[in-house]
């Protein structure tokens, strides 16, 4: 960011640089390289925690109107002509009344395309929002710090929702999910989706290791029955009414995850603001609670996969199992 040009990091003492990937202490607004904050894992005026907050060493100086070589993107940092429409690095749209040198503490003018994402940044259907432009309650620059990635998809669709328009359909949430609200952070719904997931799926998992069990049973790996099933009329109509909420609830994300997102994001920011009146915290906060997890998909992940492991689990365990026909089964289905 803009505002972290000119001074230094506390750790490596080095002066931060266009381009530079930053983070900054939650507590203190404190900034660090990514890697300096990785390897020292704790920011460095910690026992000062409470009563300092980081403050710029240099103001930030935007580029010499006089000086037709060079400019810096307010968004990213990178470097651009003066007369240029658009940053090459980010696609951070500059418009009319913008400069590619305007220092924000936000990241200046902010652009969006209200159809599908990735549309490039100077299609003439993209929507540039200042710093200042009003979003609902609030600016857009806040907007945008909270969400992160993907600020051109998501502000332009902030608006329309502020003016109690637009329908927008997020491919991401139909395709994927509680991942994906896990990965923007909404982890109440998230936790949700996952759970009406799971036992919705619950009949269909449950035909397939009755199924499983009885293979192995037919090829002499199981002396017996492991799992209880109940009549498999009953098990396949619940499987169907399963499969079918399921697509009720991927409809309903694919139409509604938008919509829900700037609910949201509104909420969060307004909380901020109440608990981070300075304005160095607020922002540090806007970083923290907003953007993406992409540990928290991992590790959904592990987890839906360990669980689904656990009833293959049982039967290799019981001792109703015979490895050396397992084989043989495993060996002669393979070769099918």
């Amino acid at each position: 960011m803009d505002r972290y040009l000119g001074s230094k990091c506390p750790y490596c003492e080095k002066e931060f640089q266009p381009g530079d990937d930053i983070v900054v202490c939650p507590d203190c607004g404190t900034p660090y390289h990514r890697s300096c904050w990785q390897e020292h894992g704790v920011c460095v005026y910690q026992d000062r925690h409470g009563s300092y907050e980081w403050k710029p060493e240099l103001p930030f100086h935007a580029a010499d109107p006089q000086n037709t070589e060079t400019a810096y993107c307010p968004n990213c940092g990178a470097p651009v002509a003066p007369d240029a429409k658009f940053c090459p690095s980010c696609g951070t749209t500059f418009g009319q009344t913008s400069s590619a040198g305007q220092p924000s503490p936000f990241g200046g003018s902010y652009a969006g395309q209200a159809g599908v994402p990735g549309t490039a940044a100077f299609s003439p259907d993209v929507r540039v929002f200042g710093d200042e432009e009003p979003i609902g309650d609030f600016p857009a620059k806040e907007y945008a710090a909270f969400v992160g990635k993907n600020q051109r998809y998501f502000l332009p669709r902030f608006k329309l929702f502020s003016e109690g328009r637009h329908n927008s359909f997020n491919i991401a949430a139909f395709l994927f999910g509680y991942l994906y609200l896990f990965y923007r952070k909404m982890y109440g719904l998230g936790a949700v989706v996952l759970l009406l997931t799971f036992l919705l799926d619950l009949p269909s998992l449950a035909a397939s290791y009755a199924d499983l069990q009885q293979a192995l049973i037919n090829a002499g790996a199981l002396s017996g029955a492991v799992f209880s099933i109940p009549n498999d009329q009953l098990l396949s109509s619940l499987s169907t009414v399963g499969g079918i909420l399921l697509w009720c609830i991927k409809a309903g994300l694919l139409v509604l995850a938008d919509r829900y997102y700037f609910h949201f994001s509104t909420a969060k920011i307004r909380s901020l603001k109440e608990t981070y009146p300075e304005s160095g915290m607020y922002e540090a906060g806007l970083l923290r609670k907003g953007g993406t997890s992409v540990a928290l998909v991992i590790l959904s992940i592990i987890v839906i996969a360990a669980a689904s492991y656990v009833p293959f689990y049982m039967l290799v365990s019981s001792p109703l199992f015979d490895l050396t026909k397992f084989v043989e089964f495993a060996t002669s289905y393979g070769a099918a």
